[in-house]
């Protein structure tokens, strides 16, 4: 039995004697509180409760009994609040532990950042990127426009007025076109280009009277582009089966760019993930 237990069993025992100390107030200890006997004397030779003797002897019981009992609630009470309290505080398991604090981890330098390899870009500046820029759309909208006329093989006055608006010698390819007329050749398409950078761009701070230059390098697949000769398909040089250089050089007269060199003959390969 715990302590808690004991020392409550002992108040109980204490209301006991309270109990029968009740009698001292007019019943039996052996009555349940009924009205005490009239006899002087009982059969045991105890005084009889009418008697001082037996006040007296109630009385001290009674003081005895209160303190017994003052003191055995007041242990069982704090015994049990104790019990309760460690109860509570430990809840049944281990004392909890304060955490470790965790130790302080060094920050890891930041790494540089891996050099990269300059584009051509870097090569030239703002203002020279933006002529080169300029050539460029330039000769982009030629291709466009004139992918009809070369489709069409026809050697004709809007052909001939068109190549006079973007070619610094349009005689040349209007000769061409003549040739291609003559022998029933057409060419249907477009050639895909993977890049397009600039291998020189004139200073437009030094070009003075010469005027601005610039040469255009281009990595093309021309497999889009398919030719015909006399209504029959043509089979591709070997050379152009695969993406290869082509060089265009501009000059600009005033404000206009015109075309003045196309070198598509050469089939240099390219790599078209590569400028």
């Amino acid at each position: 039995m715990s302590r808690f237990h004991k020392n409550t069993a002992s108040a109980l025992g204490a209301l006991d004697l309270m109990h029968g100390a009740e009698a001292c107030r007019g019943g039996d200890p052996k009555s349940d509180g009924g009205p005490a006997p009239t006899v002087s004397t009982s059969p045991t030779g105890r005084p009889s409760p009418t008697s001082d003797a037996w006040k007296n002897q109630c009385n001290a019981a009674q003081l005895k009994t209160r303190h017994a009992l003052r003191r055995s609630i007041i242990s069982a009470v704090a015994l049990g609040a104790l019990a309760l309290t460690a109860a509570a505080c430990g809840g049944g398991g281990e004392p909890e532990t304060l955490p470790t604090p965790t130790a302080s981890t060094s920050s890891t330098p930041e790494q540089s950042p891996t050099p990269t390899t300059p584009t051509w870009e870097s090569e030239f500046t703002e203002e020279q990127l933006a002529e080169y820029n300029e050539a460029l759309k330039r000769w982009d909208t030629y291709e466009q426009r004139s992918e009809p006329i070369w489709a069409a093989g026809k050697a004709t006055p809007a052909a001939q007025a068109l190549f006079k608006e973007f070619f610094l010698n349009p005689d040349a390819q209007f000769q061409t076109l003549q040739t291609y007329e003559s022998v029933e050749v057409t060419t249907e398409g477009i050639p895909k280009v993977y890049w397009s950078k600039a291998l020189k761009i004139s200073d437009p701070k030094t070009a003075g009277t010469k005027g601005m230059a610039t040469t255009i390098q281009q990595c093309v697949d021309y497999r889009e582009v398919k030719g015909t000769q006399r209504g029959e398909p043509t089979k591709q040089a070997k050379k152009f089966q695969r993406p290869v250089l082509r060089q265009i050089s501009m000059t600009r007269l005033g404000t206009t760019w015109l075309i003045a060199n196309i070198d598509d003959r050469k089939g240099k390969p390219c790599d078209p993930d590569t400028e």
